[in-house]
């Protein structure tokens, strides 16, 4: 007997799937999980879902996203259903929905499964939404980095967890970021930080760490302390493409660096201050090259 939209006990899916403050791969387990229990996979003769979620790259996620989700019921045949979604942030959903091996949908389980695609994209959408908006607090909008209270949290956190002592913090102001801002203007100054913030985030993916813009040209580098001196190498002069409308210009940045490297019981709040004290130190003497805290420096608050 075909199984009708007006079968579907939607107030029970919606209270199992509608809850709030989860991610998309707990919505998913919960969702497989009816599809189970409920044995709508079965009554469906739904063998098969797949999911890509693609975004394009913005401040919510620097080098875009993409998130597969996928549940087996039973043996998949042929017969497919396939939808498309836009996403959140310029992005696009995909799913697609294969029938039990021989076996056609009809079309009161395609109006089913239709009804239940609707229902997801638009739950997954709210679920992706509000995590953006929880973001909006620890980034940086112009550059997409971690902001003072994001990159505090993420230090924080390994200080809760004792893992801070494995780490070194990178504290950095652009030297001479001013005369470029006024030689190319406000906003040409601020893609040269979009591009030089962009270089900070693959450095600290790549070295295990967190990048984070302060305000102004002030930038701060959480990273592995075994990656280190491999860091503050690349960061000594850092080349950004300016394109203006008759040529392109390569702009050669770099930086008042100050670092420490944390020990056993530091405090994230105090190794900040550290290495912000060597950066200064190093702006104050107008040192080229990256300078390490030490007690003879004074800390700032």
């Amino acid at each position: 007997m075909d199984f009708s939209v007006k079968e579907l006990q939607v107030e029970d899916l919606i209270s199992i799937l509608n809850v709030q403050n989860i991610t998309l791969r707990e919505f998913w387990d919960r969702l497989e999980d009816y599809f189970t229990k409920s044995k709508l996979a079965q009554r469906l003769h739904v063998a098969l879902i797949e999911v890509d979620i693609s975004v394009d790259a913005s401040i919510f996620n620097l080098n875009g996203k993409d998130e597969m989700f996928t549940s087996r019921f039973a043996e998949a045949g042929a017969e497919c259903l396939s939808f498309n979604y836009p996403a959140v942030n310029n992005g696009c959903g995909r799913g697609k929905v294969y029938a039990q091996k021989g076996h056609n949908f009809t079309k009161d389980e395609k109006d089913v499964i239709t009804f239940i695609s609707v229902l997801c994209h638009q739950m997954m959408s709210r679920i992706r939404l509000k995590a953006d908006l929880d973001k909006v607090k620890y980034i940086d909008i112009l550059t997409g980095l971690y902001n003072t209270p994001g990159i505090s949290m993420q230090g924080k956190k390994l200080e809760a967890l004792g893992e801070l002592k494995d780490y070194s913090v990178v504290f950095l102001n652009l030297h001479q970021f001013g005369v470029i801002n006024k030689s190319y203007g406000n906003r040409n100054g601020d893609a040269i930080l979009i591009d030089y913030a962009k270089y900070l985030y693959g450095l600290s993916l790549r070295d295990g760490g967190y990048a984070a813009r302060l305000g102004g040209d002030n930038f701060f580098i959480i990273v592995r302390s075994e990656y280190l001196n491999r860091l503050l190498d690349d960061l000594k002069e850092v080349e950004v493409s300016l394109t203006l409308m008759d040529r392109v210009e390569v702009i050669k940045l770099k930086g008042h660096v100050g670092y420490y490297q944390c020990d056993m019981g530091d405090e994230y709040n105090v190794a900040m201050q550290k290495a912000s004290a060597a950066s200064g130190y190093a702006k104050a003497r107008n040192e080229s090259e990256a300078v390490a805290f030490s007690e003879k420096m004074e800390l700032r608050s």
